[in-house]
């Protein structure tokens, strides 16, 4: 039985569907959401969301938020949020060099290396979700996405 979901940001809704379920990363380690899940509330830490409803299969890249899950569905408020598929690899793969690179540059300790780790934490969940993404596909994928 398929339940309501919805993801939102501070800029727009990412994503609004029913699901079967949905495995969210949480402070407290990953959890599935089923129908009919007791109602809870929950911090959502950085991390690959994976969205399944039937044959459907959704990957998001998250970085940290809140949770609630009740009668009406789960809705998720996220810092950000971004779909497998819209995201391109390339792309993400620079911003992740660029991280490195600032973090190399940085003083350990000060709040611009802090920013550059934060930087890079949040490039690598992307491609970790564009490779689960891939993976649930059928599809290739790189091995070397520095995790």
């Amino acid at each position: 039985m398929a339940f309501k979901f919805q993801i939102t940001t501070p800029e727009k809704i990412v994503h609004t569907s029913m699901a079967d379920s949905v495995t969210v990363p949480t402070a407290d380690g990953e959890i599935t959401i089923l129908s009919n899940h007791m109602p809870l509330i929950s911090a959502v830490k950085i991390g690959v969301l994976h969205v399944k409803h039937g044959k459907e299969e959704i990957y998001m890249a998250v970085d940290g938020g809140i949770l609630k899950m009740d009668k009406g569905g789960l809705m998720i408020l996220a810092n950000s949020a971004e779909r497998a598929d819209d995201l391109i690899e390339e792309q993400v793969r620079k911003a992740q060099e660029d991280a490195k690179k600032a973090m190399e540059e940085k003083r350990t300790g000060t709040v611009e290396f802090t920013q550059a780790f934060a930087a890079l934490e949040r490039e690598t969940m992307k491609l970790r979700a564009i490779r689960r993404s891939r993976s649930a596909r059928g599809g290739s994928m790189s091995t070397n996405i520095g995790e």
